[in-house]
């Protein structure tokens, strides 16, 4: 099993971070640190839509939820040879009115067999889920939103 989290408070307003994880889900092309070399949507439905990324390190299918009232996108990926699961980002407003909003990303992915990580098609999962990855990738996305 990959399951790793991370949580930042961001120093922006809910609706904007909530505005940046939608583009991030809908325009991915705008926040990943190279060119993918396929980008699809094959399908659009009124919360979400289902997409196509391929890179020179994976190729994933992911069907991607918008549920605005609970602040999270959710990415399951589909059809993948080696690991079932989901990718969720998720903003949650502050408790306290001078607080700041809370950004969390967690990745709960599940091997479809004893071996799956072994093969070449887990290794850009593995390396996703490293603790300084996910850190980097989450703070990442937190100066993006905050600038």
């Amino acid at each position: 099993m990959l399951f790793a989290t991370r949580s930042v408070m961001v120093n922006a307003p809910v609706e904007a971070i909530w505005s940046t994880l939608v583009d991030k889900a809908e325009h991915p092309e705008k926040y990943m640190p190279f060119k993918p070399e396929i980008l699809k949507i094959h399908e659009t439905f009124p919360n979400g839509l289902l997409r196509e990324i391929k890179t020179e390190y994976m190729h994933l299918f992911e069907r991607v939820t918008f549920d605005k009232n609970a602040g999270v996108v959710k990415f399951s990926v589909e059809n993948h040879p080696v690991y079932s699961g989901f990718i969720v980002e998720k903003v949650t407003p502050p408790e306290d009115p001078d607080g700041l909003p809370l950004l969390t990303f967690t990745m709960d992915l599940q091997p479809k067999s004893a071996t799956a990580e072994q093969q070449p098609e887990a290794q850009w999962f593995l390396n996703a889920a490293k603790p300084e990855l996910i850190y980097s990738g989450v703070n990442h996305l937190k100066e993006i939103i905050e600038s």
